[in-house]
């Protein structure tokens, strides 16, 4: 038996469960992180793409950005950054955050956000696709 006749039905039943399945948990984690804020970018950091043991990696520049809320000053770091640009200290940027725990919060990026739904949403048919060619390799 070919490895990849059981890696296939795998990984088409893993992506049409695990999309919106993952879809799901993004949406609550926005709905959780209900309010909006401004934010003030204070610095950056960088964050590697290397793993232990790997020689090359990429350096990428996350906003660090502190907002207030209640009159108590909180910070977050972005979940998305670049190698090519760092954010200015003073830059304006919007924090969405968790009412009832400040401490959850993002900077909020609407094409970050665009960009996970759509993976998720076409996560479905690229099960469907790989489960569809298994069967028409195997069955018919």
């Amino acid at each position: 038996m070919d490895p990849l006749d059981v890696m296939q039905p795998l990984l088409g039943f893993g992506f049409l469960i695990g999309g919106p399945w993952q879809l799901a948990r993004l949406r609550a984690t926005w709905n959780r992180r209900s309010r909006e804020t401004p934010g003030t970018v204070i610095g950056s950091v960088a964050r590697s793409s290397a793993y232990d043991g790997e020689a090359a990696c990429t350096v990428t520049q996350h906003a660090q950005v502190e907002f207030e809320v209640d009159g108590r000053t909180w910070s977050c770091v972005s979940n998305y950054g670049v190698s090519w640009k760092t954010a200015q200290p003073g830059e304006r940027r919007t924090v969405v955050y968790n009412p009832y725990d400040p401490s959850d919060s993002e900077v909020y990026n609407e094409l970050g956000r665009k960009l996970e739904q759509g993976i998720m949403i076409g996560l479905p048919f690229v099960g469907a696709a790989l489960l569809i060619s298994f069967a028409l390799r195997h069955f018919v």
